[in-house]
């Protein structure tokens, strides 16, 4: 149960939080705010804060997982309804798994796109990446002339 051990350490993270800024403010010089104060509502307007900080958290959690904040991964590219379609009715394997669909070792893919027997793009870091609609043609045209066809 990874979850609720990461629950558990969460939670004492943050009591462990709260006794070091309680005891920051019990050493702390007095300030005017301060002056007259007792220790208990010192503790409170402490806690007061510690509850809006909180309460604020969930939200931004919130925001970045809806990814209302992205500044990380700067703007997303707009595409058109074609492409989308293309994009999700042909969609782009890497080396393993069109390997794992020919049931043949990665390496035997690499010789076949060398050879050009198996038509692939190279994708921003320079790997191979295949279309289904290519790999299953490639399957077919296999199957027509022979397990063996690629490999003389």
């Amino acid at each position: 149960m990874p979850d609720l051990q990461d629950w558990h350490k969460r939670i004492e993270l943050e009591a462990q939080a709260t006794e070091r800024s309680l005891a920051n403010l019990r050493h702390a010089p007095e300030t005017e705010e301060r002056r007259g104060g007792s220790p208990a509502t010192i503790v409170a307007e402490h806690a007061s804060r510690v509850a809006v900080a909180k309460a604020a958290a969930p939200v931004a959690e919130r925001e970045t997982a809806a990814g209302v904040n992205r500044r990380a991964r700067g703007p997303r590219k707009e595409e058109t309804r074609e492409e989308l379609l293309s994009r999700l009715l042909d969609p782009t394997l890497t080396l393993e798994e069109t390997a794992r669909m020919l049931e043949v070792c990665p390496t035997t893919v690499r010789r076949y796109t060398n050879r050009g027997i198996l038509p692939h793009e190279r994708s921003q870091g320079n790997q191979r990446r295949f279309k289904l609609s290519s790999v299953l043609a490639f399957m077919e045209s296999q199957a027509r002339v022979g397990p063996k066809a690629g490999e003389e």
